[in-house]
């Protein structure tokens, strides 16, 4: 948090920080050594003592971490697991919003993300059948005369159908 902080007093100072070089046409066209995203990189690196990786680190579980989620795991034993806050912060807002309504019944969080991660079952032979049976109708009832012709030519039908039909 406090990284972010820092971030958001310097672009209040010095300008609102732009992905990339080109990122679009309103960010600044500085060569990178002197592009304030750098300055303020090693000023942060250099005040508190670590590299380049954990201040990318931090700086994505600032930006990306959903506050009332970062709220939540503020206090708790994940609250300085690098790792597991990356992780978090990777995930779009409606999973964080997700862990976050199952922190209220389940606290450790890394059983949430299993939860969430766990495989999902495929539906078995006679399901999947069953749902190609559906689409197959509905494809055939929105199908027109000349479609329906031209597929059932496909599969060798067309002949008996015709005799059928009459």
């Amino acid at each position: 948090m406090f990284v972010l902080t820092f971030r958001e007093l310097w672009e209040e100072k010095n300008g609102k920080i732009e992905r990339g070089r080109y990122a679009d046409q309103k960010a600044n066209d500085w060569p990178f050594s002197t592009a304030p995203g750098k300055e303020l990189s090693e000023r942060v690196q250099e005040r508190l003592g670590f590299g380049k990786s954990t201040y990318k680190y931090v700086t994505s579980i600032g930006q990306n971490l959903y506050p009332p989620l970062r709220a939540a795991l503020r206090g708790t034993p994940f609250a300085d697991d690098q790792a597991l806050l990356l992780k978090l912060a990777k995930k779009g807002p409606t999973d964080q919003a997700q862990i976050l309504a199952a922190m209220e019944t389940e606290p450790d969080v890394r059983k949430i993300l299993s939860w969430m991660s766990a495989p999902k079952t495929s539906p078995d032979a006679q399901t999947k059948q069953a749902v190609l049976l559906t689409t197959l109708q509905k494809a055939w009832k929105d199908a027109n005369e000349a479609t329906r012709h031209r597929f059932l030519q496909s599969i060798g039908m067309a002949d008996e159908f015709q005799e059928a039909a009459q």
